[in-house]
């Protein structure tokens, strides 16, 4: 799970901001769905997470 910071523009007038991301692989004979939300999202790119596999 990573966050990629873009940076504000001042041309187009937009503000910076974070986006969170994140990716799982599957290890084994058996599957397993898994999901993944957003809890909370700082001002300063930190984040939480929460993760469900069924």
């Amino acid at each position: 799970m990573s966050s990629i910071w873009t940076p504000p523009n001042p041309i187009l007038g937009t503000s910076g901001y974070w986006t969170p991301a994140g990716s799982a692989t599957s290890k084994g004979s058996t599957t397993a769905t898994c999901k993944t939300t957003l809890v909370g999202l700082g001002s300063n790119g930190n984040y939480t997470w929460a993760l469900s596999m069924q």
